[in-house]
């Protein structure tokens, strides 16, 4: 009880120690000597030079800063780390640029807790900067992987491999930004390759722009998804999908496995899947038109396919930004390579309406087009929009086709648990599509384009009813072919079983012929406990019905597995078995299946490495547009770090990298879990905003701290309660009632104590403290003599 009282004292010195005089007599009383109470009152400061602070001003945590403290133990501040920190320099006083301290009619009050390596900081809003200041700079490689291959062995025949691969290569310097991405493929011998864009961008804050200059994808929000080569001006929120076209999909999965999205017979991305219907985002759509093929692969070695038409993407109904956009280049992946120039421009915007106007032109072809999106209720969004086009004709050197293209969609989440949607577009005889792999100058008759396609879908989850999904399209083409799709799912949980199931249609028909394709499945899941599932299944597809089991398991963050077995109406039963294996420096994947007529085996890799001014770092997540190099400042691996772009482990250098969201603050945080317990971070959190295309260091310095138990042989022992400081008389810790000490960081020098009858006496070690990663302290034994 004693040392609780008294520590609860030396805690509160450091605010109280300028204002209170402590009581000599009741620290006599509680066995101290009287040299206490002029160490408590001095209060406790850091010691004079550079130290790693954790910074908290007015509760919010800003991270780690190396401050510099003067000789007396107070921090020095510089103009440059005031405005990082958003703290106006005005309420400094400046005559020592290299240490600036608050003026003294200032309001900002500092609080120093020494123990924690913290400075606590309150500041009145007048003395805050109000605008953000973004961390720029820094220089950076890049190159993003997602890797498959797979081996079909059939029983009677040669086998044959497929191999896809989806990356990313690039560079980040000075707030400029190159990427390029890259899709490969390959099937029995069968290979092909694609470019998807290769691009330079650059963020223009006083625009609120962004230029893109290279092989892009257009961003304006009237003429979208035009694959380029050349340069455009978007406004900085049409960015966030800039020179990609990035689409949503809702795609029904039968069994966990991998996903393989194209469009055109490009493969535009790889996704791991769940059992259900899985949305797949980001997806990088070469044009608006053709459908998506898309191929799951599962672990018993099945293989299936689907085809999606694009208007079932999900669409996103907003109110747009009203901005300019300017485009210019000439058509690429596409038959016509034509060069085209794009503008629009907003006319009108206000909370509830926004409306723009744009133009295209090229030598043979022009298109005007207006749109407007509308907030007709709080929750209900719609837009309008409509292009035409003007076309010189093929056969003729006079002469010009003309069409019209409508789209209407509208969006309406009527409740947290209810939304719908709905989209629809057509196309006149005479339309001539502006980024299609269709010839530039052919009308949509002629070509057999989309003559009119509808999609809806809603989603609706109810605590007792599950979760209902679905979506679907109907689409009608000029020659008279029409196809019609949808997808619906459904799962709750009874009790501990999760029950999933799904039933998806298309049908493709076409003057005489006739092409159904369904599929079904039912899937029931239990958990075990420990991150353990047991799982069965029923599907058909078409008139082939198929019944499994599977056992899964999350061994930890980095581990999973899973073995299962299925049998169909016409093969005997096949076992397969899959494992993943996430580590701090990649995501491996594999799987072996075996079954009556085939023998399949399949292998991944997916992640991202960055080449910094520290070195090479590795990744199992892909890295984005802006980057952060985490760096603990020593050789600690496994150190796990919590980031916006996931859970990243420290490599053996003690580096980490991650993706930051531009323009928005980022937290950084250590799991304190997973340092060796003799291992400490202080703080152990940081929050970046940075400027997009910026490579952020992120300095979070550990330290082994060097925790120690003295023991001492009763006629070598310090007086209980004695002070134990260093040789220039910091103060250290209090010899323990039973005659021991603790110290939570045993100084380097020698300390100094006092026997019972008062006489100094220097404590000396008799086994010197070693570094053990896994225990929390060392028990050494001590002597304390003359």
């Amino acid at each position: 009880m004693k040392k609780i009282v008294f520590f609860s004292i030396f805690f509160c010195a450091t605010t109280l120690a300028e204002q209170e005089i402590f009581d000599q007599e009741m620290l006599k009383e509680l066995g101290y000597d009287a040299s206490t109470s002029q160490l408590l009152s001095a209060g406790a400061h850091f010691l004079p030079g550079d130290h790693p602070t954790n910074i908290i001003i007015n509760n919010q945590n800003k991270g780690i800063e190396i401050i510099t403290f003067d000789s007396a133990g107070q921090p020095c501040w510089t103009e440059s780390l005031l405005n990082h920190l958003g703290i106006d320099p005005r309420q400094f006083d400046n005559s020592v640029p290299a240490c600036l301290k608050p003026i003294a009619e200032s309001t900002i009050r500092i609080n120093q807790q020494v123990e924690r390596s913290l400075l606590e900081l309150q500041i009145s809003p007048d003395a805050l900067l109000n605008t953000v200041q973004y961390v720029t700079g820094g220089e950076a490689l890049m190159f993003n992987y997602d890797a498959r291959r797979y081996q079909y062995q059939p029983r009677s025949a040669k086998s044959y491999y497929s191999q896809t691969l989806t990356s990313e290569i690039g560079a980040n310097v000075e707030q400029w930004i190159f990427r390029s991405g890259q899709s490969y493929s390959s099937f029995d011998g069968q290979s092909n390759f694609t470019r998807l864009y290769s691009y330079a961008q650059r963020s223009l804050p006083g625009w609120a722009s962004v230029l893109q200059l290279g092989e892009i994808t257009s961003a304006d929000p009237l003429f979208p998804g035009i694959m380029l080569t050349g340069a455009q001006i978007t406004p900085e929120g049409e960015s966030l999908t800039r020179g990609l076209n990035q689409v949503m999909l809702d795609v029904l999965v039968a069994q966990a496995g991998t996903v393989e999205v194209w469009q055109n017979n490009v493969l535009l991305k790889t996704f791991p899947a769940d059992a259900g219907v899985n949305t797949l985002t980001g997806i990088p759509a070469l044009n608006q038109q053709d459908a998506f093929l898309i191929i799951s692969h599962d672990a018993s070695g099945g293989r299936q396919q689907q085809t999606i038409p694009f208007i079932q993407a999900r669409p996103v109904v907003s109110l747009m930004e009203t901005g300019t956009a300017l485009a210019a280049g000439r058509l690429r992946l596409a038959q016509d390579k034509f060069p085209l120039v794009t503008g629009s421009t907003g006319i009108f915007h206000n909370t509830t309406m926004a409306l723009a106007l744009g133009a295209l032109a090229s030598e043979d072809y022009q298109a005007g087009a207006w749109r407007a999106s509308f907030r007709l209720t709080e929750r209900l969004l719609a837009t309008l929009s409509q292009t035409f086009s003007f076309a010189r004709k093929p056969t003729s050197n006079s002469g010009t086709t003309q069409g019209a293209y409508q789209q209407a969609a509208v969006s309406l989440p009527v409740t947290q648990r209810l939304s719908l949607s709905a989209s629809a577009n057509f196309r006149s005889r005479g339309y001539v599509d502006t980024n299609s792999a269709w010839s530039s100058k052919s009308a949509a008759s002629d070509t057999g384009q989309i003559k009119s396609q509808y999609a809806s879908g809603f989603s609706y989850s109810h605590p007792t009813l599950g979760v209902i999904t679905f979506s679907g399209s109907l689409s009608h083409s000029w020659k008279g072919e029409s196809a019609l799709g949808y997808t619906l799912g459904w799962g709750r949980a009874f009790g501990r079983v999760n029950v999933n199931t799904g039933f998806q249609k298309n049908r493709l028909s076409g003057d005489l012929r006739h092409q159904d394709s369904r599929y079904a499945y039912l899937n029931l899941s239990v958990p075990l406990g420990h991150n353990r599932n047991l799982r069965s299944w029923i599907n058909k597809n078409n008139r082939e019905m198929r019944f499994g089991a599977g056992y899964d398991q999350q061994v930890n963050d980095r581990l999973a597995w899973s073995l299962l077995s299925e049998k169909s109406q016409r093969e005997a039963v096949s076992l397969a078995t899959s494992a993943t294996w996430t580590n701090t420096y990649t995501q491996l994947s594999g799987g072996f299946s075996r079954s009556e007529n085939m023998t399949n085996y399949n292998a991944g890799a997916r992640g991202g490495t960055v080449w910094h001014s520290e070195g090479l770092t590795f990744t199992p997540h892909s890295i984005g547009d802006t980057v952060g190099i985490i760096s603990l400042n020593r050789d600690q691996s496994n150190v796990a770090i919590r980031t916006p772009g996931g859970v990243v482990w420290s490599d053996g250098s003690g580096h980490a990298v991650t993706s930051w969201t531009a323009w928005q603050k980022n937290t950084v945080q250590v799991d304190q879990h997973s340092l060796p317990k003799s291992v400490q971070i202080p703080g152990g959190i940081i929050d970046i905003t940075p400027y997009r295309g910026s490579v952020v260091p992120v300095v979070m310095p550990a330290f082994n701290v060097r925790r120690a138990l003295l023991t001492f042989q009763p006629s070598e022992q310090p007086a209980p309660g004695s002070p134990v400081k260093t040789a220039s008389g910091t103060l250290v810790a209090f010899v323990n009632e039973d005659g021991t000490l603790f110290v939570d960081d045993l100084p380097e020098g020698a300390l100094i104590s006092q026997l019972p009858d008062g006489s100094q006496c220097s404590i000396t070690l008799l086994t010197p403290w070693v570094n053990t990663p896994d225990a929390l302290y060392a028990s050494l034994p001590a002597r304390c003599v003359l």
